[in-house]
């Protein structure tokens, strides 16, 4: 039977819980968890949920094109503009490359190109590629990749040979020809696409006083020595120029292992 309050008591309304001793404190600890937990969760998730929203915006794009069948079209798509800055000499022209990683894999390569080293790459003949880039498979076959036929694999420049780039180690991976040239005989998707987006701009005599900054990262998924995708940022010193661009080691019609370079057709 319940208890009746004093009458100057006015009695709680129903479903409250009211603590009159110490032995209340834990029934009321136990009914307040649920309550708490929502008030903390609300609590994260608004001084969160912008920079959780944020880096999932950031990488959405990437993971959508990167699991696409077919490839993107001509391989690579624009992801806004430049977004990456990494330090480089002031000196117009300079070009370096990031160390190896702890598996021998190219990390980067950045420069500060100028119309002076770009006029120097034309008017050398294309260099020579004397070593293998990481993962280069011992199995290497010509193919029909959309319009293309040619090696499936190819030794690619992450900075291009056309604009200064070097045929080192840190400067090549094992790219397919689809990601060297993209899907039509333009030669314009893939690497190529940025690669003649930077020679239009520094073939023109009226950019000698204003760099473009060229930076070229590789991304591996875990510990393949293939990179899947390779990301480049690109701007003018006047902005006129900036895009950050996603380009993807795929090739329409196949199926790849990244870890050891073996390829096989999809069966229709």
């Amino acid at each position: 039977m319940a208890h009746n309050l004093a009458p100057h008591q006015p009695q709680p309304p129903k479903g409250v819980f009211v603590i009159t001793n110490l032995k209340n404190i834990k029934p009321f600890i136990e009914k307040s968890v649920p309550f708490i937990l929502t008030a903390i969760l609300i609590v994260t998730t608004g001084a969160f949920g912008y920079h959780i929203w944020h880096v999932h915006e950031k990488t959405a794009i990437e993971q959508t094109y990167r699991t696409a069948v077919p490839a993107p079209t001509n391989y690579y798509v624009i992801d806004g503009p430049a977004q990456d800055v990494h330090n480089v000499a002031d000196d117009m022209g300079n070009i370096g490359y990031c160390p190896l990683d702890d598996q021998s894999r190219p990390t980067c390569a950045v420069g500060l190109l100028s119309t002076h080293t770009r006029a120097e790459a034309k008017e050398r003949d294309p260099q020579t590629i004397e070593i293998d880039p990481a993962g280069w498979p011992s199995h290497n076959e010509k193919v029909t990749i959309d319009s293309n036929n040619g090696e499936f694999w190819n030794r690619s420049y992450i900075l291009p040979d056309s604009l200064g780039g070097k045929p080192v180690k840190e400067n090549l991976i094992t790219g397919t020809l689809a990601q060297n040239v993209g899907a039509t005989t333009a030669h314009d998707g893939g690497m190529a696409y940025v690669e003649t987006l930077a020679q239009q701009y520094l073939d023109n005599p009226s950019h000698d006083n204003c760099p473009l900054y060229y930076a070229a990262k590789p991304k591996y998924d875990e510990d393949n020595p293939i990179p899947s995708t390779v990301t480049i940022d690109i701007e003018s010193c006047d902005r006129s120029l900036s895009q950050h661009v996603i380009v993807f080691n795929t090739a329409n019609g196949y199926t790849i292992d990244y870890s050891n370079g073996s390829f096989h057709p999809i069966e229709r």
